[in-house]
């Protein structure tokens, strides 16, 4: 249901608010401010092609103008409209494993005890040889492999949740979601085509939000199907599976909880996965303004500015508010750019790019990607996804010389002379299991060619959970980095000349 502008504008009005004129380049008070709106029950998560998305969507348009950032003339209500795509799995779609003749099949259904991480847009019935891989894991390293001696191309995964004792005896939830990351990518670089993840506790308590219909761009290909299926499941489906197996359940829960091998082995003889899909439309929109240069031929350039708006939505009556994720870049975003109205003799110019549906596979900014008009036009990008918690005085930096070094060193020195940030390069690493430069806005940028650097804060305390709330936010580090935005889209924007991309080997 379509609600219409003047009343969502209505239902804003108490949260419209004034900026201060308190003291210093970035304001506190007006993070905060903002941040108490955007993170509030009343915006309900902020989910994309939801009522609090349109709420979110006016709330910062308002910011905009009263800030004096202006609207671009193809966009002149600040509106990238984004269309997408809605498709729900019927929960009459199951997965059927056959165990021989003269057998009784056992069916998991969608919905109640399977739901699928892939986008299936249509209707499609597929047939698999079904392998249970224990925890898909391959770490040469620690002496682990849940692959050897196993060929999986061609057949369905099934992968236990969790990590082993042995490559995490203190239980660090950093190092599990860096063995979970690696999963899907080690059984996709071996050729599975098909991946089964069982769920554990927290899986469950997810359950209703991961059976949300999925939301994709509509193209050419939309009514395509992924060519690999990604599926969760729960531990109840997982039984039933197990039933008669070599590994039982029973075993299997004892196995895990004494951190043991789970070994491999053949399940059934097939599995079928039959699917029904129903599409309907929705729409989201990227927010676009910009801040003109003053220098008459190089305010054609933009050096851009970004965060994602959205957020995770309601699950079962609890509003994820997305404090940090990506509440804190939003806020810091908007007073980067109210900041930037008023410096002076900045050449180029500062677009402005709040993103739409990130959460969704980074839909708006892929779209502005392929459809923006001058993205020939943007010199670099500088992207902020979560900057709000973890240590007051350091910030992981993704991505600065992936395209131009020449990039790093600015960053690394304007860092230097202002807010003195220690930058974590980890998520640097050739060889990062959790592959972060290319899961947020800024990788559509890159797609193009185009220099980028992401600022995160790397929270997993409260990473998409309804306790990501603005008690927990360091308002002083979000200041700290909206300062280094400002500043860094300043240095950028008056280059004599635009990054030279590094020449990189075939």
């Amino acid at each position: 249901m379509k609600i219409r502008s003047n009343l969502i504008l209505l239902l804003i009005l108490p949260f419209l608010i004034l900026h201060t004129q308190e003291k210093g380049l970035i304001s506190i008070t007006n993070l905060r401010a903002n941040l108490e709106v955007l993170a509030s029950d009343e915006f309900e998560g902020r989910e994309a092609a939801t009522r609090g998305d349109r709420l979110s969507q006016l709330f910062i348009i308002s910011e905009l103008k009263k800030s004096g950032v202006k609207p671009l003339p193809e966009y002149p209500d600040y509106r990238m409209p984004v269309e997408l795509t809605l498709t729900k799995i019927s929960d009459k779609s199951t997965f059927t494993l056959d165990m021989g003749v003269g057998e009784v099949k056992k069916v998991v259904r969608f919905g109640e005890e399977i739901v699928s991480w892939s986008k299936y847009r249509s209707d499609t019935v597929l047939n698999y040889s079904v392998i249970f891989a224990g925890y898909g894991l391959e770490v040469p390293e620690q002496g682990w492999n849940d692959y050897e001696g196993l060929d999986v191309r061609g057949k369905l995964v099934i992968i236990a949740s969790g990590v082993p004792k042995a490559l995490n005896p203190e239980n660090d939830p950093a190092v599990e979601e860096e063995y979970s990351g690696a999963k899907l990518f080690t059984a996709y670089g071996k050729g599975a085509a098909g991946i089964i993840f069982t769920g554990d506790k927290s899986i469950e308590e997810e359950w209703s939000s991961l059976s949300k219909p999925a939301i994709s761009l509509p193209s050419k290909a939309s009514t395509r199907n992924p060519g690999r299926g990604v599926f969760l499941m729960k531990e109840e489906g997982l039984k039933k599976l197990l039933s008669g197996s070599p590994l039982s359940y029973a075993e299997y829960i004892q196995k895990k909880e004494a951190g043991e091998k789970l070994s491999a082995f053949v399940l059934g003889v097939s599995g079928t996965l039959d699917i029904m899909a129903k599409q309907e439309a929705g729409y989201t929109t990227n927010i676009i303004g910009y801040v003109e240069g003053s220098d008459p031929v190089l305010k054609e350039e933009f050096v851009a500015l970004g965060a994602h708006y959205d957020h995770v939505g309601i699950d079962r009556g609890q509003v994820y508010n997305g404090a940090d994720d990506d509440g804190s870049g939003i806020v810091a975003v908007l007073e980067a750019a109210r900041a930037l109205v008023s410096a002076k003799n900045i050449k180029r110019s500062v677009l402005v790019v709040l993103h739409g549906a990130e959460e969704k596979g980074l839909l708006g900014a892929s779209y502005l990607s392929d459809n923006f008009g001058r993205m020939d036009k943007i010199i670099a990008q500088i992207n902020i996804d979560m900057v709000g918690r973890e240590h007051q005085d350091s910030i992981y930096s993704v991505g600065s010389d992936k395209i131009s070094s020449e990039l790093k060193a600015i960053v690394e020195e304007v860092n230097k002379k202002t807010v003195k940030f220690a930058f974590n390069y980890k998520f640097d690493e050739p060889d990062d299991p959790n592959r972060i430069y290319e899961r947020s806005d800024h990788y559509h940028y890159a797609r193009k060619g185009i220099p980028v650097v992401f600022f995160y804060d790397y929270m997993l305390e409260d990473y998409h959970k309804p306790t990501d709330d603005i008690e927990k936010i360091n308002f002083e580090k979000i200041r700290k980095v909206s300062e280094l935005m400002y500043h860094l889209s300043i240095r950028l924007a008056n280059l004599d000349k635009r990054l030279t991309p590094d020449e990189r080997p075939d």
